[in-house]
């Protein structure tokens, strides 16, 4: 039915409710279903879900990723003792003075000490500003060929590089102590007992929480102690003494012995607990390896006291005030010119420092 203005009037729907005619056209519909948010409205509840920014690509086929297969490694396979064979012509001077050091390094290990300083000096011939920028490598090779000198008894030799080693080093704690390590080595080849004990007390300076170094220093005592009331002291005893009485002698030398071997004795008891005190405190955060190796000092350190016959009550004392002088951080401030100055000290200098700050305080 249509009213007289051509309009319809609304029929009734399936129903029985009025009819209303949508006003919209096909276009106006098309373009809200082309928009980015579609509205779906529920028959039987009438409400509208709305799919904002609905992303059309996740229905969209992919295209397929191209497997890239990657071309073999071929592995360079030496044969052994490859650095031994000719060297390549082709090769640049650095790796020619690296398989040269590989020889080298080669020789040492089989202890063929001659053909090992050959191989080192024709690697100290090629090094020059221009292969490297670093003098690590060479300071590397000097220390090897220094402790081939040192198996070979050249000993001269290598205290010569040591020394040179030494001064070049500069204010580093690390260059510093190799170099003393390396002398240490060199001084108790040659059994310089007294050198030995200096330079262990100048790594010291360097390092006093090492427990390795105050169980090589109780070492040293220990071997002056074994030594102690030989010739030497007795000589220096009789050159001193000449208007004592002949009968007097004798118990004046007994005397002096028995007092040099105490203040040993006290000096390796020292060494000893210091070592001990640090080891237990290392343990504590130390490693599997490391805890291993510290108890194979503890080990050692207990044989040392064992053999020397320690005084079991003289400990107790003297690890109170090692104990409170590690607490207090009285020698363990960090490494500055105060210790490179000292380390600079004449040998007697430095043992009267040593002596005074490690050893006439806990008596």
């Amino acid at each position: 039915m249509k009213n007289s203005g051509g309009s319809s009037d609304g029929g009734l729907n399936h129903g029985g409710e009025p009819q209303i005619e949508s006003s919209k056209t096909m276009d106006d519909i098309r373009s809200e279903t082309n928009s980015d948010a579609i509205g779906l409205t529920s028959p039987a509840t009438g409400h509208c879900f709305d799919f904002a920014g609905f992303d059309n690509s996740l229905f969209e086929e992919t295209e397929k990723t191209i497997k890239v297969i990657p071309k073999s490694y071929n592995a360079k396979v030496c044969s052994s003792e490859w650095f031994n064979d000719n060297i390549e012509e082709n090769l640049d001077d650095l790796e020619k003075m690296k398989i040269i050091k590989y020889k080298a390094d080669f020789a040492y290990m089989k202890k063929d000490f001659s053909t090992a300083v050959e191989a080192y000096e024709s690697c100290l011939e090629m090094i020059t500003d221009v292969l490297y920028n670093s003098s690590g490598m060479k300071k590397e090779i000097l220390d090897a060929k220094a402790r081939c000198y040192i198996a070979l008894n050249e000993h001269d030799k290598a205290l010569e590089i040591a020394t040179n080693l030494y001064e070049e080093s500069g204010d580093t704690m690390e260059q510093k102590t190799a170099t003393l390590t390396l002398m240490f080595d060199i001084f108790q080849s040659c059994n310089d007992t007294n050198k030995e004990c200096v330079t262990i007390q100048r790594l010291l300076v360097l390092n006093s929480y090492n427990p390795t170094l105050w169980y090589k220093l109780a070492g040293i005592y220990k071997h002056k102690l074994d030594n102690a009331g030989l010739s030497q002291n007795q000589t220096n005893m009789r050159s001193a003494s000449n208007h004592i009485k002949t009968e007097n002698f004798s118990a004046t030398v007994q005397a002096y012995d028995k007092q040099l071997q105490g203040d040993i004795v006290h000096r390796i008891s020292l060494c000893l607990t210091r070592a001990e005190i640090i080891c237990n405190m290392l343990n504590r955060t130390a490693t599997s390896f490391f805890k291993s190796k510290m108890e194979d000092l503890l080990k050692n350190i207990k044989e040392m006291k064992i053999a020397v016959k320690i005084d079991d009550s003289m400990p107790i004392n003297i690890r109170k005030l090692v104990n409170e002088h590690l607490t207090t951080g009285s020698d363990c401030d960090s490494v500055g010119t105060k210790e490179f100055e000292i380390i600079a000290l004449d040998d007697a200098s430095l043992q009267n420092y040593f002596d005074s700050l490690w050893f006439e305080g806990f008596k």
